[in-house]
């Protein structure tokens, strides 16, 4: 677990992913793609996650039925940056996500290197038949 993560932050830049529900992606939109916002009502960390798998997981079991749909977004942090905040390990070594306390955000999202981009979609294909009847 800790040398590919190692290898991984020693570049300039780490990518990373994060699960996000449709509105959050609109508030990314808002922002030209190049942060997330600072919109984190009654949140105290954000958790940007080093595997793109385990953020699909969380955006497909846990937003999409909630929220219809969900995105996972990748974007790069610079690498000297990124490595202050502390990692955690959620269960599996895939399930690893720096975290950062929200009073931070607008710093990180002046690291953001480049745009953030949708990797992926999830539609809740039963919410979605539902609203397609009603």
């Amino acid at each position: 677990m800790g040398e590919a993560l190692i290898e991984r932050a020693r570049g300039q830049r780490v990518k990373l992913f994060q699960p996000v529900t449709p509105e959050q992606l609109a508030k990314i939109e808002q922002n030209d793609c190049r942060a997330f916002s600072s919109d984190t009502a009654g949140k105290t960390y954000f958790y940007p996650k080093l595997h793109s798998n385990y953020a699909e997981n969380i955006a497909k079991n846990s937003f999409s039925p909630r929220f219809g749909s969900s995105y996972v977004v990748e974007f790069e942090v610079d690498a000297e940056y990124i490595n202050q905040f502390p990692i955690r390990s959620i269960g599996y070594d895939e399930h690893q996500e720096y975290c950062v306390d929200v009073s931070m955000l607008a710093d990180l999202n002046s690291h953001i290197r480049g745009r953030i981009a949708v990797k992926s979609c999830f539609q809740d294909t039963v919410k979605s038949a539902i609203q397609m009847v009603s």
